[in-house]
């Protein structure tokens, strides 16, 4: 084999270097490498990412729950860019996962949500309104979706040094919000408080679809090289549990008294059964090479890409470099690079435990940013079995040495 067993047996951090259904997050053709292990699962697997454009961390503590003098609102508002705040989050639970040589398959939670706001929204709410001064919700957009996804993956060896490999997922929507517009004004003058807006959204209960990933990697004495495109997919159909919603709101006054009487202000909200409609799903395209730097010590250097296919448009590109260390049999550590269009810098530590076939396996991630200047946090978890091929025992000592050998 090219290594030891130390790559079926660690559970690496390495991405470029996963098998078993460690693979399916990067790429399903490395599957088909050639120490795959035996039977693997996951017992616990739960990861989570929330990241923002705008604040970072020493903000996020310094003002939490603290009184906000002018110095604190100009530092906040000075964070936010001119085309306003954006922030996102997922969760991923994956509540079983198994593999077996070549064959892998997954049933897993997801959960995203995300926001962009403008930032006159923000400057009305800290400052307040000034005179003569339109503030403008435009754009406006909001939405999160919660999905179960069902996957089986298969890989073969083309060769004596490549693989091909697909998967492909059952998607079942469990819920959905999103606006369909969102725009509104708000002006402030010596006379009147004049104000108009638009706020559209809809919810889905219920939809279905299928996503598929194909991939291939290529390996030689010290080297993986790996490429995939993953959730090539329509997106998600939703018909059930559909509600169209649509509130308009005008504000008209010329002065503090009406108002408060309830004139020159009227308030309108639609509800109503809505028609099916389609969630596409951004597609992911994950490129990396490692190489086996010394017995216990590999780099690697991978490059992400997020897209949407309808319209076209390139979401965010993230090149990342990291080094895994095997200090010792049973501990394994990794630190990782990454730089992430629209967000900037990130550091990722990582650990890996191994006790008999169990991996326990720990990450930490800072995002847009180092440590306090961070602007967003990932974190991993996961307990899962590794197994052995067929035919091999476990060695009493450097079973987990990364040694090149003969293919």
């Amino acid at each position: 084999m090219v290594y030891a067993l130390a790559v079926v047996l660690s559970g690496t951090l390495n991405p470029v270097l996963m098998t078993g259904p460690d693979a399916l997050t990067f790429n399903p053709a490395q599957l088909a490498y050639p120490e795959r292990a035996g039977l693997s699962c996951r017992i616990l697997d739960f990861e989570a990412e929330v990241v923002n454009n705008s604040f970072s961390l020493a903000q996020y503590n310094r003002y939490t729950g603290a009184f906000l003098d002018d110095r604190a609102k100009a530092d906040l508002l000075r964070a936010i860019p001119a085309s306003g705040f954006c922030g996102r989050g997922r969760l991923e639970a994956r509540t079983a996962q198994f593999g077996y040589g070549c064959l892998a398959m997954s049933v897993r939670t997801t959960a995203e949500f995300g926001a962009a706001l403008p930032k006159d929204l923000f400057e009305l709410t800290l400052r307040g309104n000034e005179l003569g001064r339109t503030y403008r919700a435009d754009p406006l957009d909001v939405g999160a979706l919660m999905l179960l996804r069902t996957g089986i993956a298969g890989a073969t060896a083309v060769g004596r040094n490549l693989s091909v490999g697909g998967a492909v997922h059952y998607l079942i929507g469990l819920s959905c919000f999103e606006l369909t517009e969102g725009s509104a004004y708000f002006l402030t003058t010596p006379d009147a408080l004049i104000s108009q807006g638009r706020v559209g959204y809809r919810t889905a209960a219920g939809g279905e679809g299928l996503s598929f990933d194909i991939g291939v990697s290529h390996w030689s004495d010290r080297w993986r090289t790996s490429l995939a495109v993953l959730d090539l997919s329509p997106g998600v159909l939703w018909e059930d549990g559909i509600e169209d919603g649509l509130l308009t709101f005008e504000l008209d006054t010329v002065s503090a008294y009406r108002l408060f009487k309830g004139e020159g202000a009227c308030a309108v909200i639609d509800r109503g059964p809505g028609s099916k409609f389609l969630t596409p799903l951004p597609v992911r395209v994950n490129a990396g090479v490692a190489r086996v730097l010394r017995e216990n010590l590999t780099g690697c250097l991978t490059l992400r890409a997020v897209m949407n296919m309808h319209p076209a448009a390139l979401l965010s590109v993230r090149p990342a470099l990291s080094v895994e260390v095997w200090p010792s049999s049973w501990l394994g550590t990794s630190l990782r690079f990454s730089f992430e269009t629209g967000n900037g810098l990130g550091l990722e530590l990582g650990a890996v435990a191994v006790w008999r076939s169990l991996v326990l396996q720990v990450g930490f991630e800072d995002i847009g940013g180092l440590i306090m200047g961070a602007r967003g946090a990932g974190m991993r978890i996961s307990l899962g079995y590794r197994g052995f091929p067929a035919g091999t025992k476990r060695a009493k000592s450097d079973v987990l040495r990364l040694t090149p050998g003969v293919n």
